[in-house]
């Protein structure tokens, strides 16, 4: 069976991204640590496909002005 091409999920933000994910806030904006022994991410909340929109550089956005 193909899998169907679906527009994947963007997160903007780490902490949207722990919200849908069911995971608890981040404690800086811009930071997170997750203890894989606490938490548990399932097949189910990876089925769908996901990119995340937060991470950017200093080096990439002077490669992006060109």
């Amino acid at each position: 069976m193909k899998r169907e091409h679906l527009k994947p999920r963007v997160y903007h933000s780490i902490a949207e991204m722990q919200r849908a994910f069911g995971l608890p806030q981040p404690l800086h904006p811009l930071i997170s640590l997750l203890d894989f022994n606490k938490v548990q991410i399932t097949a189910e909340m990876l089925a769908d496909t996901f990119a995340m929109d937060f991470i950017t550089s200093p080096i990439m956005n002077r490669r992006a002005a060109g």
